[in-house]
């Protein structure tokens, strides 16, 4: 488990916790999404997606947020893809 803060240009702090995939995306210490959104990391120059593994300081990067389908919403689907099935 391990975290990534990314700063925008106005100051902002965008926070990404992330456990093989990115699981709680915040923004200035309010939460925008968590999973099962799905929080997109992407090289801001060329558009590829990023894997945890590969975000690094100094690179310029861009993120989208997706909201989840209604299925994966569901009390009984959050349980096994909510953020409490990672810990």
């Amino acid at each position: 488990r391990g975290e990534a803060i990314i700063e925008g240009d106005g100051g902002s702090r965008l926070k990404l916790v992330f456990q093989n995939e990115n699981l709680i995306a915040s923004l200035d210490g309010r939460v925008l999404a968590t999973v099962p959104d799905l929080i997109c990391v992407l090289e801001t120059s060329s558009g590829r997606p990023l894997q945890t593994e590969e975000v690094r300081y100094g690179l310029l990067v861009s993120v989208v947020l997706l909201p989840a389908p209604a299925l994966l919403t569901t009390p009984e689907a959050l349980v096994v893809v909510g953020p409490r099935a990672f810990g």
